[in-house]
C-alpha cells in the first residue's frame, strides 16, 4: 500500500505475477501510462485504488478477470474505452470512474453521467 508517496513512473507489467495480491493502493500519486493488462492475473484481488493519477488509455478487458474485486477506484486518472462487462456482475463491487469511461447501467458506483 503505497497512496501519497509521490510514486511515478509506469506501473510494471510484473505485477500480474503477484498472485496472491489482496489490496494494490498507489492512489494520489503521479502514476503515468496504462493500467498493466497483466493485473487482470491477481485473480485474488479484493481492492484495487488507482485514483488521482496520471493514467491513460482503456481500461484493460482482463480486469474482467477480477473475480474477487469488492472495490475498485479509478476516478481522476485520463482513461478512456469501458468498465469489462464481467466486472458488473460481481454482486456488491464498487466500482469508481469518471464520465470518460462508459459503464453499464448499475455497474459503476456515483456513475452521474
Amino acid at each position: 500500500r503505497r497512496n501519497s508517496d509521490g510514486l511515478s513512473g509506469n506501473l510494471p507489467e510484473s505485477l500480474g505475477r503477484l498472485y496472491n495480491l489482496y489490496e494494490f493502493d498507489v492512489s494520489d500519486n503521479s502514476i503515468t501510462g496504462e493500467i498493466p493488462t497483466t493485473l487482470g492475473q491477481c485473480t485474488n484481488l479484493f481492492k484495487m485504488f488507482l485514483q488521482q493519477n496520471e493514467l491513460k488509455g482503456d481500461v484493460p478487458a482482463e480486469l474482467g478477470n477480477l473475480d474477487n474485486i469488492s472495490q475498485m477506484n479509478l476516478k481522476g486518472n485520463g482513461l478512456e474505452g469501458e468498465v469489462p462487462e464481467d466486472l458488473c456482475h460481481i454482486q456488491e463491487a464498487e466500482i469508481q470512474v469518471d464520465c470518460s469511461v462508459t459503464c453499464a447501467e448499475d455497474c459503476c458506483t456515483n456513475y452521474d453521467c
